[in-house]
């Protein structure tokens, strides 16, 4: 078994506020549960923050797999988890209680980068429009089912070629609903399973290989929106993993190549030291007055 690996919180984080965290989370770091005693993306903020788990005002907004890469937002206090994880939610107004709300969608939108095996046409652009029955396959082994006789919720998968070499396609992939495993199983099940995906790829021999699976940007307007009495960016990006970017290489493929899908970084990671600024968020910002 290969040693486990040791982070630094700090080291991670992309950007934050007073108010909310956004890390890039390591592929083989779990965000938060897990395993009893496990070290996870939570109990490092908990601890970075000096915090005792007793007292634990941060909480997770969204999740990501443990086999994942990238962006992963937590609230730092519950009404901040609340108003963000709103965000998330389609037809829901962040600043209302009321469930049957009809303000427009503020619902954000994910970008991932995949490798997967097989190659594609370069250019090429798709949909997958497939149900996913999340119903464990194999308690054992957590896997769901894509176009499943017993039915399942409906999924969307959009996607990019970037690039195709080496047996390898590199992919801008851009999931329309959040289903779990949606990426990993819509595209296994088209035939082009993702690098080192030890549950939906039948070649990936090394378990402890790291997953070519990362979140790579959020668009999130609701943000400027509701905070408009500061500067905050509408779009959060995380670079791209070490292990990821050496099989882009071996792919003979250099980031300058994608233009601005891949190049056009943010302020706050080019030029700031990653958790060196906190932004802080007025006492009179909306998040005071909403209800909850």
């Amino acid at each position: 078994m290969a040693a486990p690996r040791i982070f630094n919180p700090k080291d991670i984080i992309l950007f934050q506020t007073n108010r909310f965290v956004v890390c890039n989370k390591p592929s083989g770091l779990t965000c938060s549960g897990g395993a009893v005693g496990e070290n996870t993306l939570y109990t490092m903020l908990l601890e970075w923050q000096g915090r005792p788990y007793s007292e634990h005002p941060i909480r997770p907004v969204h999740r990501i797999d443990r086999l994942t890469s990238g962006i992963n937002l937590f609230g730092k206090d519950k009404l901040s988890a609340r108003f963000l994880s709103k965000l998330f939610e389609p037809n829901k107004d962040p600043l209302s209680d009321n469930e049957n709300n009809t303000q427009p969608t503020r619902k954000l939108e994910k970008w991932y980068l995949i490798a997967v095996e097989g190659l594609l046409p370069v250019g090429k652009t798709g949909t997958i429009n497939l149900p996913i029955n999340d119903r464990p396959v194999d308690e054992f082994n957590y896997r769901v089912e894509v176009d499943s006789p017993l039915g399942g919720k409906s999924a969307l998968t959009e996607y990019s070629v970037l690039a195709a070499s080496n047996k390898l396609s590199f992919i801008l992939a851009k999931p329309r609903t959040g289903r779990r495993h949606q990426i990993r199983a819509h595209f296994a099940h088209i035939g082009y399973p993702i690098l080192n995906d030890p549950q939906y790829n039948p070649n990936c021999a090394d378990r402890n290989a790291l997953m070519h699976l990362h979140a790579y940007k959020l668009f999130i307007p609701g943000l400027c929106d509701y905070f408009k009495d500061i500067s905050l960016p509408k779009e959060l990006m995380a670079p791209i993993p070490p292990h990821f970017q050496e099989t882009l290489r071996g792919m003979g493929c250099r980031m300058e190549d994608f233009g601005p899908i891949l190049s056009n970084l943010s302020p706050y990671q080019t030029k700031q030291r990653p958790g060196a600024r906190i932004y802080s968020l007025p006492l009179n910002s909306p998040l005071n007055t909403l209800n909850l």
